[in-house]
């Protein structure tokens, strides 16, 4: 498997993501919840922190009691893809594939020339109630 983007590239990009999505922009603020199962959380909270975006680490047992409209995570985990559908929030990783696998909506990887590639899993976002651009989809990969 290919190694995640650095968290702070992965915070830029998501936060340009996050203007495409009508969705979100509907809301009058975008609160990100940073699953803590064991990948570098408090690296990717102060990365989404430091540009301003209201983040914080979440236990996995405890996602259920909190209001969040996008939920980061680096495992595939069905505790995440109920949650993101029940809640209507966005499903986001910064680990390749997982948008391929259809566990998380957007995820972000390296193309082979090294540039960041944004990969959109099209039914899982509607599912999760998001509202693409067609912009957005047309820079991304995506899956049907």
């Amino acid at each position: 498997m290919a190694a995640p983007l650095p968290a702070k590239l992965q915070a830029v990009l998501f936060k340009k993501i996050f203007g495409y999505d009508r969705t979100l922009g509907a809301k009058s603020k975008v609160v990100v919840l940073v699953l803590d199962d064991g990948g570098n959380t408090e690296e990717v909270v102060g990365a989404f922190a430091a540009l301003g975006i209201s983040a914080s680490a979440v236990k996995p047992t405890s996602l259920e009691g909190q209001s969040g409209s996008v939920v980061y995570f680096t495992k595939a985990s069905s505790i995440v893809k109920s949650y993101c559908s029940k809640n209507k929030a966005l499903g986001i990783s910064g680990t390749p594939d997982l948008a391929n696998s259809g566990d998380a909506a957007i995820s972000l990887r390296a193309r082979a020339d090294g540039r960041p590639e944004i990969v959109v899993n099209l039914p899982l976002a509607k599912s999760q109630g998001q509202d693409l651009s067609a912009d957005l989809l047309g820079l991304a990969t995506v899956i049907q």
